[in-house]
């Protein structure tokens, strides 16, 4: 629909990650009913496939999109100096999304999300690769008074990473590594019309995260096998708070 550029400290409007500004790009709502099918190949057995469906039905409005990845990869390793087991950086991932729109009226909107991602890698070696699955869900809420417009949005996600090293003929190490993070944020932002070229924005935004980091080890050894394993714990809440006076 838009972008939008801003420069300057944005925090408390648009999160912690907006501290040197923001390019925020606002998508458009469903207008009408849309399949697209987008589908792409290229070198290292590379291809890409893209769905997206979208509707409207009086004053609901909904878009489904998935989409699919995968690529052989490449290796890594110069010719002439390559292992038997340095192999191609292979990926493959999938993807869905929801995303739904209901309008009260001409001043009063709200809309919900869902993203679903998981993947797959390859590092480049035969006994070592990773895996990546994340949710997300996202509310918001957005009432025009005319005088003073305000909105609200709040998401949960929950991503869970890992790592593996695998037992080879090439090593007697089993590492494993997890770190599973959840996080929660909520966003208010308030947009006041002084007058008809002043307006006057403020905005709170609160994030709450938390982390739970894991490390397994295994050796073997003169046919002995040992172990040790090390978790890491951390949590940590931001608050942001942003008053700008503007012209328009």
């Amino acid at each position: 629909e838009r972008i939008e550029v801003v420069p300057g400290a944005a925090s408390g409007l648009y999160g912690p990650g907006a501290m040197g500004g923001v390019i925020n790009i606002i998508t458009k709502k469903p207008l009408e009913r849309k399949i697209e099918l987008n589908s792409e190949y290229g070198d290292f057995a590379t291809r890409n496939f893209n769905l997206n469906y979208q509707d409207i039905l009086g004053k609901f409005r909904y878009s489904l999109s998935g989409g699919y990845f995968k690529t052989d990869g490449y290796i890594a390793v110069l010719p002439g100096t390559r292992k038997d087991y340095d192999i191609r950086r292979s990926k493959e991932n999938e993807n869905f999304n929801l995303k739904l729109f209901y309008d009260f009226d001409d001043k009063t909107q709200f809309d919900f999300g869902y993203r679903y991602y998981n993947e797959d890698v390859n590092a480049g070696r035969r006994y070592y690769y990773g895996s990546k699955e994340l949710d997300n869900l996202n509310f918001g809420f957005k009432k025009d008074f005319e005088k003073i417009i305000i909105q609200a949005n709040t998401y949960f996600n929950w991503d869970d990473p890992s790592w593996t090293y695998d037992y080879s003929p090439y090593t007697y190490i089993y590492y494993v590594n997890t770190n599973p993070k959840r996080d929660w944020g909520l966003n208010l932002q308030t947009d006041f019309k002084v007058s008809q070229s002043n307006r006057l924005i403020s905005g709170l935004d609160y994030r709450w995260g938390k982390i739970n980091s894991k490390d397994e080890y295994k050796y073997t050894a003169g046919g002995r096998t040992a172990g040790e394993e090390v978790v890491s714990k951390g949590k940590q809440e931001i608050i942001n708070e942003l008053l700008t006076v503007g012209k328009k």
